[in-house]
């Protein structure tokens, strides 16, 4: 008997939506009822009919089964169909606007270009909350926490919004996208009658800061770059599913690495604690903590730099303004910066400490500090190596970071045709890799320098023909970087050598170049060619010593050179005698770490035996010369400062290559062909890198080979898969083309340059305690006299001690600020109207009690101490009505002071001085306020104004508002006296200017600047306050 068998109509492979339900139909047979029909399909759903239709709706791969029974009501099942099940819209994640193509940040500096990241969903994670999160591997920094106290003076890495607020995710705005099935196609459409919500996309951006430079720490071997990992947790839907085989369950995950460049220091940052500037009001004899720090010109802070193992750097600390006595205690002398220790034991970077004034400043004060230091640039660790291909006109960058990332980019160079000169496409053969990662080309036929930014963008082109005198071409051939920057350029066919720094040029003469050997009529001959033509170039570690090659028409030789540095322009001397080749072209040099050895790779110029030459750096002298088969063009130098070389072993077989080991006692060698289970005819570049490898530009099976240098076997290869299968490549570099030599000199400990740096905090003033003291009105209670004042009997009377210095400890005397007993009760009880029932000058807490009875929604109030909620309490009150105001009360002719001479008074407008005018007619007195007037020549003229003028000249368009007739005399109508000022009385303050504790100097000001800035009267009062309650005082 067959168990029941069913047809599965539609495809087995389908979407978790409504766009591709299953459809199952049973197969009838007489064996089975056929008034029952049981599926399971296998994701806990089941039906039951002949045919069915199911629309599961989460992924997954499941079974499907029919069970029937028998007559005898024995049920059979089916053997199981099964069917696959994924999401039409996946979940997934992908660099957005070339996020994935940044590479490089600068420590602690948020950067203008944001990562952006699309994020799509398929509809069952539809979620107003959903987010990405973010982490960080490899980064020698910390992560950002909120709650350390001090994290601003660690080295951390954090995510940050477009407003610099710190992240830790980012809450994903979903868009909904819909579906619909036309024929058996699936289109995304909007939301409209007949669609299936299918899936969710959103975008996100972020911007990512680390403080700590890739390659800080001096003892680390492979500085790996930041790695940025952006995901979304799923968890929620897929449990721990995703630690299985699963794989279509689709976890986002997006990862990034980013190299943290160095942040230049600027200047030094003086400020309170790191963060924020110094108070504009300080006080005597109380600690004034300051921070000083390196910081970059933008204020960023470096916190990595001077390192554990630098020198001590003294800090040089000082004042300008008003002079202040401080005590000897902490001193400002002999101070040194802090040392950063990448394992976090000592941060770096800052020096703080404390003065303790003890005199009062009555001009501002700014605290200044300088200091002198070799700033660490971390180590430059190799990343790309760059190369042209002769036969097809491009130029690559190759990209490799040890366990990290590998691959390439490739563009046209900027050579477009065949050159005449000798058939090559593109001669951009010189190329170096800077510890900018600045990517560098000489094209030695268009005469061109030419520097791609670390973005392996064109940012300059440099002609460098003009050199030439003849006018025809300088053939850049071969460059090298100093531990600055400056690049070394030697021209083949001038004889010159060229220095490119600061954007600018210095050419210098290396001999007269002379062309011979022509026939009669001009022709070219076999012993045509210039006298001297410089080609490899060499610096050495101590910055200053120059090898250049020369492959002449004669004898071959390397000439030494000595550069100063000490000008505004270098100069380049001879030192010492050359080394004399004879007919050994040298094809490329090296030098090794400690710069006493020189290593020249020669090739003879008629039999084409190698060697590899070791010189004696500062003797010029030959100290081996070892052979190293045939045909060799390119050296490389390791970490362990081995020196490899490749050349044919067999003269006549390009395919006989070998890779040569020098250890600086012997040498080994192994078959390429062995090594790479390949046939190799042509090595067109070898370069060390920081990992410890060996990296080889195979042309023939278009890639870079990454060979460890210990053990050939161990490699890895870049494959330029676009160059696959095509064996006329001709992959060519000669010179520092991945950056290693330059790493291998100056920055296998990290570099450092010297810097003088000073700085100034924010202006402040030094303040005596209790400076502008207030007191209220009723706070002059002296409770101790009083109590003497109820004192009856004689032992009484004469017991001064008992009252002074016991009770008026208690409930204090004429001294007291306010805040003892005594005067507390006193001035509650005296003010209580004042205090409790006006909502103008009422306490804190009883203007809460009256908003509570009106309804009003009152701040939750601090619970403050009782000196702090006494300052709360005054300054809660509206200025006007605490300081007071003033006012005149008088009638005008009170004001009447000696008469004026109206023929000889002179009007006063600057400064202002008023007089009083009487009409003759009814006796009526006004008070006139002169105006400076547009000057019309009547008295005194200055800058078209008149500040002064005669009251005999008096005229209408004074607008004094005199009623004299045309033609009529100002003194037969009006007399003119002095004004004198009425006294003034105070209208109700709360302030009680009487009292011999308050400050009656702060009384005058009117503005409310003067009142409530960071410096004003509130701040000073408040800060002295805190002080005094917190025994900072001294």
């Amino acid at each position: 008997m067959a168990d029941p068998t069913f047809q599965i109509l539609s495809d087995t492979k389908l979407y978790s939506n409504a766009l591709t339900p299953l459809q199952v139909q049973a197969t009838t047979t007489n064996e089975y009822s056929s008034s029952y029909f049981g599926w399971d399909f296998g994701d806990g759903n089941v039906g039951v009919g002949e045919t069915y239709s199911h629309v599961y709706t989460e992924v997954g791969d499941y079974d499907v089964t029919l069970t029937q029974y028998l007559p005898s009501g024995e049920p059979v099942t089916s053997e199981a169909q099964t069917v696959e099940v994924r999401n039409l819209i996946p979940n997934l994640m992908r660099w957005v606007d070339d996020s994935d193509k940044i590479e490089f940040i600068t420590a602690s500096i948020k950067s203008d270009t944001p990562f952006v990241v699309n994020v799509f969903n398929s509809w069952q994670q539809y979620s107003e909350n959903s987010v990405i999160n973010f982490y960080v591997e490899n980064s020698k920094s910390i992560p950002f926490d909120i709650t350390d106290k001090r994290i601003h003076l660690k080295p951390n890495w954090r995510f940050l919004n477009r407003s610099g607020e710190v992240i830790d995710e980012v809450l994903l705005n979903q868009v909904k996208i819909y579906g619909t099935k036309v024929g058996d196609k699936i289109y995304l459409t909007g939301d409209s009658n007949g669609t299936v919500f299918i899936g969710v996309s959103s975008q996100a951006e972020f911007f990512f800061v680390d403080d700590t430079p890739t390659g800080v720490d001096p003892n680390e071997e492979n500085p790996k770059d930041s790695t940025i990992i952006v995901s979304q947790d799923l968890s929620s839907v897929y449990g721990d599913k995703k630690f299985t085989s699963e794989d279509y369950l689709h976890y986002p995950v997006l990862v990034n690495s980013v190299t943290v460049k160095n942040i230049i220091p600027e200047k030094l940052s003086i400020t309170s604690n790191g963060i924020f500037d110094i108070d504009p009001i300080k006080f005597i004899n109380t600690k004034v903590p300051y921070n000083i720090r390196l910081v970059d010109s933008n204020g960023n802070y470096i916190k990595t730099n001077p390192v554990i193992g630098s020198p001590d750097y003294k800090i040089n600390i000082g004042f300008i303004g008003d002079g202040v006595l401080t005590e000897s205690k902490p001193s400002f002398n002999n101070n040194i910066l802090e040392k950063f220790n990448p394992d976090f034991s000592n941060l770096g970077g800052f020096f703080e400490s404390y003065f303790i004034p003890t005199s009062t400043t009555t001009e501002s004060l700014i605290l200044t500090a300088s200091v002198e230091l070799d700033y660490l640039i971390n180590k430059i660790p190799t990343k790309y190596g760059v190369f042209s291909d002769a036969n097809s006109n491009k130029i690559y960058r190759v990209k490799y970071v040890k366990d990290i990332e590998e691959g390439y980019l490739t563009k046209l160079s900027e050579v477009e045709n065949v050159n005449l000169y000798d058939n090559f496409y593109s001669n951009a053969f010189g190329a170096i890799v800077d510890f900018n990662y600045n990517s560098v080309f000489l094209d030695s036929d268009n005469s061109n320098l030419d520097i791609y930014s670390d973005s392996f963008n064109l940012n300059q082109s440099i002609d460098l023909s003009f050199y030439d005198e003849s006018g025809n071409n300088s053939s850049p051939a071969q460059v090298t970087v100093d531990k600055g920057g400056a690049y070394y350029i030697t021209l083949h066919d001038t004889a010159d050598l060229v220095i490119y720094r600061n954007n600018s040029l210095q050419q210098i003469d290396l001999y007269d170049q002379l062309y011979t050997g022509d026939d009669t009529n001009g022709n070219p001959t076999l012993d045509s060619g210039f006298e001297h033509q410089p080609a490899a170039i060499e610096i050495l570690s101590d910055d200053t010593t120059l090898f250049i090659a020369f492959v002449n028409k004669g004898d071959k030789f390397i000439q030494k050179y000595n550069i100063d540095k000490s000008g505004g322009d270098y100069v380049v001397t001879l030192s010492g005698n050359i080394i004399n080749l004879g007919d050994d072209v040298p094809m490329d040099m090296v030098s090794n770490r400690d710069g006493d050895k020189l290593y020249v790779l020669t090739t003879d110029y008629y039999n084409g035996d190698s060697y590899i030459k070791v010189y004696d750096t500062e003797q010029n002298t030959l100290i081996s010369n070892n052979p190293v088969g045939y045909d060799a063009e390119f050296i490389t130098i390791d970490t362990e400062q081995n020196v490899f070389t490749v050349a044919k072993q067999d003269n006549d077989d390009d395919y006989s290559l070998n890779i040569y080991k020098y250890d600086n006692t012997s040498i080994t060698n192994s078959s390429l062909e062995t090594l790479f289970n390949v046939q190799i005819n042509d090595i067109g570049g070898i370069c060390g890198d920081s990992y410890g490898n060996i990296w080889l530009l195979d042309s023939f099976n278009g890639r870079v080979i990454v060979m460890n240098q210990e053990d050939g076997g161990e490699h890895t290869y870049i494959n330029i898969t676009e160059d696959s299968g095509n064996t006329s490549n001709k992959y060519v570099a000669y010179g520092d083309w991945n950056g290693f030599r330059w790493y291998n000199k100056f920055g296998y400990g990290g570099a450092s340059t010297y810097y003088e740096l000073s700085g100034q905090s924010e202006p402040f003033n030094i303040c005596s305690r209790d400076k502008y003291n207030l007191q209220k009105i009723n706070e002059d209670f002296d409770a101790t006299e009083t109590l003497k004042s109820y004192r009856t009997t004689d032992s009484m009377l004469n017991y001064d001690n008992l009252f002074d210095n016991f009770l008026g400890s208690i409930y204090g005397n004429k001294l007291d600020d306010g805040t003892y007993i005594g005067r507390n009760i006193f001035e509650k009880i005296a003010n209580f109207v004042l205090n409790h029932v006006d909502i103008d000058t009422c306490s804190v807490d009883s203007l809460e009690s009256l908003c509570n009875e009106v309804g009003v929604e009152f701040e939750d109030k601090l619970i403050l101490p009782r000196d702090i909620k006494r300052i709360v309490d005054i300054f809660s009150v509206k200025f006007k009505k605490l300081w007071g105001d003033d006012y005149r009360t008088g009638y005008i002719d009170e004001q009447v002071g000696e008469m004026l001479d109206t023929a000889s008074y002179v009007v006063s407008a600057d400064p202002q001085i008023k007089i009083i005018a009487k009409e003759k007619f009814n006796n009526n007195y006004s008070i006139i306020v002169p105006t400076i007037l547009d000057s019309v020549g009547n008295y005194n003229s200055e800058e078209g104004v008149d500040k002064f003028y005669a009251l005999n000249l008096y005229d209408d368009s004074w607008g004094w508002g005199l009623s004299v007739p045309n033609g009529g005399e100002l003194s037969d109508y009006y007399d003119f006296y002095e004004y004198n000022e009425l006294p003034t009385d105070r209208i109700i303050d709360i302030i009680d200017w009487g009292n011999e504790l308050t400050d009656t100097s702060i009384k005058p000001i009117s503005s409310f600047s003067n009142y409530m800035t960071t410096d004003g009267i509130v701040s000073t009062i408040l800060g002295d306050t805190l002080r005094e309650g917190l025994s900072m005082y001294k």
